[in-house]
């Protein structure tokens, strides 16, 4: 991997040229190699360019594993860029390339993505069946790191859909013991920063604070942009609950930094929505609207509505709190109408 980050323009211009030349299989397989390059380093551009030649390749040259294999590739591209919208349109496609080729592992691995994208589409219940299905398939197919990963997507369902933390917080530490088990670093640090959301949801500051170190811990050595922003964003979680408010401002400011420079919309909503939560707890109500206000209009460009709904109920209470009531019921009116569409488990 880090010889791919060195040789990252040199990674593209090969993909253009196997491309250009009709070698479809070379072009998609380098693809594979260069996605967690493009994803640690933010390089969206390249990132996009290079798998939609991938793609053009092997629709053209008739190759329907290489374009079932970029087809969900490309779904993570455009989940990393928070289109959601277009991140389903993708994953269906994959599934049903995968399903039309008789690919179970294909199909699984596909699978473990649209877990996600239902999630984010407010389908929970689908969310964890899909889940749990893409791991009962992964464990058969001898991939640990890809099942622990599903582990870590059905915990987050929990958590950030379910709202039950008590079983989101069991999952992740099975989700993070397996990607430990795995040799899966990338995997650990996402299902640790997770976790510490749980932990600190139920209270448990001494584990909260454990999965946090892991998290960190990896970033220090990964040079991982957008896992900075995510270490930042638990780091603050973590003072917060701890009572630390001055330490918590610091690092959502940070994290929020962070967001926009890797142009994470979804990351965005979510300090910006803690940050006017702070705001609101250290009583600056014209501040707190303020921020919240921000969350609500960065979150219309998300086709994800639990974060298009929770930034309007916080901003509903920054209202109350600064005296405006009918602004108040407003926004909380529109969040209720927005989670009415979700299927909650």
């Amino acid at each position: 991997l880090a010889w791919l980050r060195a040789e990252r323009i040199s990674l593209v211009a090969a993909i253009r040229q196997a491309a250009e030349s009709s070698r479809d299989d070379y072009c998609w397989q380098l693809c594979m190699g260069a996605g967690l390059v493009f994803q640690m380093g933010a390089h969206f551009d390249d990132w996009h360019d290079t798998y939609h030649q991938a793609l053009a390749a092997t629709e053209a040259a008739g190759n329907r594993h290489g374009q079932a294999v970029v087809t969900m590739m490309l779904a993570e591209y455009y989940h990393a860029r928070r289109r959601l919208a277009t991140t389903k349109l993708y994953s269906d496609r994959a599934l049903s390339l995968f399903e039309q080729l008789d690919d179970h592992y294909g199909y699984a691995l596909a699978l473990r993505r649209s877990s996600q994208y239902q999630r984010h589409g407010g389908r929970i219940g689908k969310a964890v069946a899909a889940a749990r299905k893409a791991h009962e398939l992964l464990v058969a197919f001898g991939d640990p790191a890809a099942a622990a990963d599903c582990l870590v997507l059905e915990g987050i369902a929990y958590l950030d859909g379910g709202g039950n933390p008590a079983e989101a917080a069991n999952v992740l530490a099975q989700a993070v013991k397996a990607a430990r088990h795995a040799g899966s670093r990338n995997i650990l640090a996402y299902g640790s920063y997770w976790l510490t959301l749980a932990h600190l949801a139920l209270g448990n500051l001494g584990e909260a604070a454990t999965a946090e170190a892991e998290l960190s811990e990896f970033v220090k050595t990964s040079d991982h942009q957008i896992g900075v922003v995510y270490a930042r964003h638990a780091r603050g979680r973590l003072y917060l609950g701890m009572g630390d408010l001055a330490k918590a401002r610091r690092e959502f400011l940070a994290g929020l930094a962070g967001a926009r420079n890797v142009r994470d919309s979804l990351m965005q909503v979510r300090i910006l929505t803690d940050l006017g939560e702070l705001d609101l707890t250290e009583g600056k109500y014209p501040e707190a609207t303020g921020t919240l206000t921000e969350a609500v209009n960065v979150s219309q460009d998300l086709d994800y509505a639990l974060w298009r709904a929770r930034p309007l109920q916080r901003l509903g209470d920054g209202l109350a709190a600064a005296g405006d009531q009918d602004g108040a019921s407003a926004a909380r009116q529109e969040a209720n109408t927005i989670l009415a569409r979700v299927d909650f488990p």
